[in-house]
């Protein structure tokens, strides 16, 4: 079988030289290639058939129907294809096993898997299997989506997969193995990113690797056999804990820099200004406020609105589309929160029940800014003499740390930091603060100094 070049019916030019040859009218044109060729008038003398810019070919499909391929421009390659094509359809008839799709020509593949869909030789999951990672990734996210996850952590994961795959090359579900990704660790290591967080990379595809083995795309798991790293032995940002008088100079300082910063540059400033920054203020304290007191993490302080919030029943409603796992689960309110809120719903007679509570900063990053000089403004220090760093995330294990400061069970601990393991709580969350462990010790029961009389030596 050989191949063509397709044409189409072109108006004729009106300058055109007619040529005549064995009956035959055409004229002379110019190729895609700039070639002068001849071009074939049709019946009527109107219109001359311009041959296409691709080669094309004739082939009997599985079921021995006539079928016609688009080639591409080069004509030896395009014979080539064609044999190719019409030699594993043969196979296929004789049910001989054919080279898997992804060693195929792109210019026959499609042809060549609709055969072997027709040979019944292919399932849907090897039809699964051949397609791009970035397409399977479509796939997994709707699956996630179907099992309840919010549509942010839909949107980390896909950030993730796509991250650690772009660095390894990895294109198609053959592709992916242990090495790559070892490779991978090793440079994220060398970038001063923390065990934890290059865990957070390799997990993702992990999981999606075991939803492909899940659903028979991967005839065996890449990484039964494989090891993560060990969190424990490297935290670049370790969270510090606050203290209860650091608590009180962060939440004033929170509530005091906007006002004071502004006096400082401008002698005299309007009424309305002054208010415009107290209420800035008090916003920012009751977001701090909240975090320490309640334990809530940074998105979920930033999606709550009027209607999670209680205030006769001194309860917060955490919706399953802002929690971390989601699930909803209800918190109990603390007096000095209640008294904050009372206080700020007053500032705003015209909220909505579905208005939001505090204006968080959509970016964390601009919003730790904001933290960080608050923290200095404090007097606060960022990082302790054991590099532990005070950030956004660290009032939620302050949280934490004082509860379990002051006796709280850790089941009712667990309970209220929301965590599914008790070991998370008691690793990470509840630190030790400065002098615990002294008073800790003192507990310990203290023999009372007895009184002992002296034997006199005998004399004589």
């Amino acid at each position: 079988m050989s191949v063509f070049k397709p044409t189409y019916a072109t108006e004729l030019p009106e300058d055109a030289t007619i040529h005549k040859s064995r009956g035959r009218c055409y004229i002379n044109i110019k190729d895609h290639n700039s070639r002068t060729v001849k071009a074939f008038l049709t019946k009527d003398g109107k219109s001359y058939l311009k041959p296409q810019r691709n080669y094309a070919g004739r082939y009997n499909d599985y079921h021995g129907k006539r079928r016609t391929i688009t080639l591409c421009q080069e004509k030896e390659a395009s014979q080539a294809a064609l044999n190719e094509l019409v030699k594993y359809i043969q196979l296929l008839r004789a049910h001989r096993a054919i080279p898997p799709l992804n060693e195929i020509s792109p210019m026959i593949r499609d042809k060549v898997q609709e055969a072997l869909i027709a040979s019944g030789q292919e399932t849907q999951g090897d039809q699964l299997s051949r397609k791009p990672l970035k397409q399977l990734f479509d796939l997994y996210s709707e699956d996630l989506q179907a099992s309840g996850t919010t549509e942010e952590h839909r949107k980390e994961v896909k950030r993730c997969l796509k991250a650690i795959v772009s660095d390894c090359g990895f294109q198609y579900l053959k592709d992916i193995c242990q090495p790559p990704v070892k490779e991978f660790i090793n440079k994220m290591k060398d970038k001063g990113l923390s065990d934890r967080t290059v865990n957070v990379y390799v997990d993702r595809l992990r999981y999606f690797c075991n939803w492909a083995y899940q659903n028979r795309l991967l005839s065996q798991n890449p990484f039964v056999d494989f090891t993560r790293l060990d969190e424990k032995t490297n935290r670049v940002r370790e969270a510090r804990s606050l203290m209860p008088d650091e608590v009180e100079k962060l939440l004033d300082g929170a509530y005091r820099r906007p006002l004071e910063k502004r006096q400082g540059k401008y002698k005299n400033i309007r009424p309305a200004t002054i208010r415009k920054y107290q209420l800035n203020g008090e916003e920012r304290r009751l977001a701090y406020a909240l975090m320490l007191y309640t334990g809530l993490r940074v998105n979920e302080v930033r999606q709550l609105v009027w209607n999670d919030i209680n205030l006769n029943k001194r309860y917060i409603k955490v919706r399953s589309t802002t929690t971390k796992n989601a699930k909803p689960c209800t918190l109990p309110m603390h007096e000095y929160i209640q008294e904050l809120l009372e206080a700020w719903k007053e500032n705003q007679p015209d909220a909505k029940a579905k208005d939001r509570v505090v204006n968080v900063p959509a970016s964390n990053s601009s919003f730790l800014k904001a933290f960080n000089r608050d923290l200095d403004f404090a007097g606060i220090d960022k990082k302790d003499e054991l590099d532990r760093v005070v950030h956004l995330h660290s009032l939620r294990h302050s949280f934490c740390s004082l509860l379990a400061s002051q006796g709280v069970y850790p089941h009712i601990l667990k309970k209220l930091a929301r965590h599914s393991d008790i070991q998370t709580t008691m690793s990470y969350y509840t630190h030790v603060l400065h002098g615990d462990d002294v008073q800790a010790i003192d507990r310990l029961y203290r023999p009372e100094p007895k009184q002992y009389k002296t034997r006199k030596k005998r004399t004589g």
